[in-house]
This record gives C-alpha cells, sequence and structure tokens, in this order.
C-alpha cells in the first residue's frame, strides 16, 4: 500500500522547503489527515504540532497540507526520517519532536530469520534487526547506541562541565556526578529557602 510523505505549511507564506514546519507520513487521503491535525489541535493535544496549528486558527487561517513524495509502506518510516534530517539541515523550524519513522512497523526482510548485528542471533523484528536492537534504533537512531554504557562514555555534563578528576564526584550508589552543578543546585536552594529578614 502507497504512503504519502507529507508536510504541512503555513498558507501565508511561499510554498517552499524552508517553510515548512511539519513532516508526516500518512496511508489516508490528505485532506482527511489535515481535518484529523486540526481536530487534534482543537482537542486537548498539547504537541508542539497542534500548539502551532491553534495559534493560525485563532489568527483565522488553516494550515495546507503539501505532498512530499509517495513511497511504499516498508520505506515509509526511512523516507519520512530522511525528509525531517534534510529540512533540519535546512534550518527550517519544524513543529516535529522526534527524527520520525515511528508510526509503521517494518516488516522483516525477504528471507531473514537472525538480527544482522554481529554476535546477536535473536529471530529479526524489522529492518532487519532484533526487537532490542530495533528498539535502540527508534529511540536513539542507532541500534547499536544504547548498550548500556552510554553515559560513562560522556566527557562533559548537561551544563558543558567537564567530567575530570577535579569535577568528578560519585555517590553511595557509584554514580558518578559534577560538582560544579551540585554547588549550583546547592546555593540555589539556599537561596530559595533563605528567609528574608522582616
Amino acid at each position: 500500500m502507497a504512503t504519502t510523505i507529507y508536510a504541512l505549511l503555513d498558507p501565508r507564506h511561499e510554498i517552499c522547503l524552508s517553510n515548512i514546519r511539519y513532516v508526516g507520513l500518512t496511508r489516508q487521503q490528505l485532506r482527511l489527515r489535515l481535518t484529523q491535525h486540526i481536530s487534534y489541535a482543537r482537542g486537548s493535544d498539547n504537541k508542539y504540532r497542534s500548539k502551532w496549528i491553534r495559534k493560525l486558527l485563532r489568527e483565522g487561517v488553516r494550515p495546507v497540507i503539501y505532498p512530499l513524495t509517495t513511497t511504499d509502506l516498508d520505506n515509509g518510516g526511512l523516507e519520512e526520517k530522511a525528509w525531517i534530517a534534510r529540512l533540519r539541515a535546512l534550518g527550517c523550524q519544524l513543529t516535529n519532536l522526534t527524527n520520525g519513522g515511528e508510526q509503521y512497523r517494518p516488516r522483516r526482510l525477504r528471507g531473514q530469520t537472525e538480527c544482522s548485528i554481529e554476535d546477536c542471533h535473536r529471530p529479526v523484528h524489522g529492518w532487519g534487526w532484533c526487537a532490542l536492537h530495533y528498539k535502540r534504533w527508534q529511540a536513539k537512531g542507532d541500534p547499536l547506541n544504547h548498550d548500556g554504557k552510554w553515559r560513562t562514555r560522556k566527557t562533559q555534563c548537561l551544563r558543558g562541565h567537564p567530567y575530570d578528576e577535579d569535577n568528578t564526584g560519585y555517590d553511595k550508589r557509584g554514580r558518578r556526578y559534577c560538582k560544579q552543578c551540585r554547588r549550583i543546585s546547592s546555593l540555589a536552594r539556599y537561596h530559595a529557602n533563605k528567609v528574608s529578614p522582616t
């Protein structure tokens, strides 16, 4: 069955790649899919896409839906991921929160029975990988990325402080933490709880 990769745009702007705000895939007619998006936005959906559509509706306009390409169901997820990556590289302000490709589970590759990852002999689930590697690919974009030790390979914390010898501490469970971040949090708690003089 054919899958359409589509884009949502603001009708007040020119229809071009740089003005695309959302990329999705569907097996439905495009007008029905657009009606669904508008219905979700008018409901209780609080996704970034729905908030953008609600803003357009408040300003008296409806988004337009535009087909980008048509492909078969097996390649739909990969095609959607490719479009999202391409548009993000162009600097588009997409309302997609993920990298795409999550909607349809791919079929097994013809004739393949085992996972294609080396030394993994689990039964194949999708795209030639077992269920474990397929879920890692969905979550991280790489079937080998989430092996349980990815945190220890980080060289800096979320705030950008280095995990060097002077700045790295360990709690009672042996988990690593950033000393600078802990100092910042402690100071913030101290000032938040400090009673102002009367």
